[in-house]
């Protein structure tokens, strides 16, 4: 796993997508307007989390990413990284959509979306998390 060491969390933003419709049509997903302002107690709570989940001693995995190509959900990742607040607003409206698309069964259940993009360990290599 990734090395966690001096963790730091530049935006977040949450937005909502919720399950099918009784007919299978995609809802529109609640989108948040602006990322979240954290003061240093709550980036402490979601570095603990992070490191948590993704560190060495956790049972998360690591996958391979198959589509690559422009305007895939990894590309819209890789434009997180050192954009403007409205720029990092908008990608993260097209991963959420992405996410409404993805999930055609209609037994997924609503669930808030969590972007998050940052820095990790000593070199401050930039990360995101969703």
């Amino acid at each position: 796993m990734k090395d966690f060491s001096n963790l730091q969390i530049n935006q977040l933003i949450v937005h909502r997508v919720f399950k099918r419709s009784d007919t299978g049509e995609i809802v529109q997903p609640e989108y948040s307007l602006n990322p979240i302002e954290l003061d240093e107690s709550k980036k402490r709570v979601i570095r603990e989390r992070l490191v948590s989940a993704l560190g060495k001693n956790s049972k998360s995995l690591e996958m391979d990413i198959i589509r690559k190509d422009n305007g895939s959900t990894i590309d819209l990742i890789s434009r997180l990284y050192n954009c403007s607040k409205g720029s990092f607003t908008d990608i993260s409206k097209e991963i959420a959509y992405k996410l409404a698309m993805a999930q055609t069964l209609s037994r997924i259940p609503d669930c808030a979306l969590f972007i998050i993009t940052g820095t990790h360990s000593n070199d401050n290599i930039p990360f995101s998390c969703i």
